[in-house]
């Protein structure tokens, strides 16, 4: 053992606590019963602090329009323009305002694109959705992706069932829709900046007929429930 003398709770304590498994974040990595695989959490939050530039709400005090509370979506909104170029830069496809898509099979099914891409036809086949995350989650989505077994494709490297649930929704509502660009942009990892993942509708289309008959249940319950209030009214 090495007998390191530096006083807890001081900066140069929480510096070199930074990106090491210390005793209050082991128990985030091991359990003492059941199934000792840790936590994947802990394990990008550890790499984050290796690797990723501490983020603080001065980096973007001058973007952050007045009156408004600096937060992660914030940080989102002010990054997504820098996003959007890079990712025409590389593609060499021209973006355009995404605006509101709103289903053919029910009015109130919409979704709300970041950008699209309008084809030799005039159909809107491509869209990007941007993201914006904290560095746990951009390099989760990286180690993922550089992690996807045969057979899996990118739409498996997104995280979470939200994210996965909102690129669903983008085939539901666009029927032309034929590739999403989900876009990864941070500013705070280096040679990390873009990643982008292309979801085609063969990905997903496994999906689509469930998806579809799960939102049209709760839409017309909605309808229902909207319609006996007003009688009742």
């Amino acid at each position: 053992m090495i007998l390191l003398k530096i006083d807890q709770n001081t900066e140069e304590w929480e510096e070199f606590r930074k990106g090491k498994s210390g005793g209050s974040a082991f128990g985030k990595l091991y359990k003492t019963s059941g199934v000792n695989n840790g936590t994947r959490d802990q394990f990008f939050t550890m790499l984050a602090e290796r690797v990723a530039r501490p983020m603080t709400p001065n980096d973007y005090a001058d973007r952050v329009p007045a009156g408004v509370t600096f937060s992660w979506a914030v940080r989102g909104h002010i990054l997504e323009p820098e996003a959007a170029k890079l990712f025409e830069e590389r593609y060499k496809k021209p973006l355009m305002d995404g605006y509101v898509w709103i289903s053919d099979y029910d009015y109130n099914s919409y979704v709300s694109p970041d950008r699209a891409i309008i084809g030799d036809n005039g159909q809107i086949t491509e869209a990007v959705e941007i993201k914006c995350l904290s560095s746990e989650k951009v390099l989760k989505v990286w180690w993922d992706r550089m992690h996807l077994e045969e057979g899996e494709t990118d739409f498996d490297a997104i995280p979470g069932n939200d994210y996965k649930a909102q690129v669903i929704k983008y085939f539901l509502v666009n029927e032309e829709l034929q590739k999403l660009y989900w876009v990864l942009y941070t500013d705070l990892i280096p040679n990390l900046e873009l990643q982008v993942l292309e979801v085609t509708r063969k990905d997903v289309e496994r999906f689509l007929p469930v998806a579809k008959d799960v939102e049209k249940r709760y839409l017309d319950e909605l309808k229902k429930a909207e319609k006996m209030l007003q009688e009742n009214a």
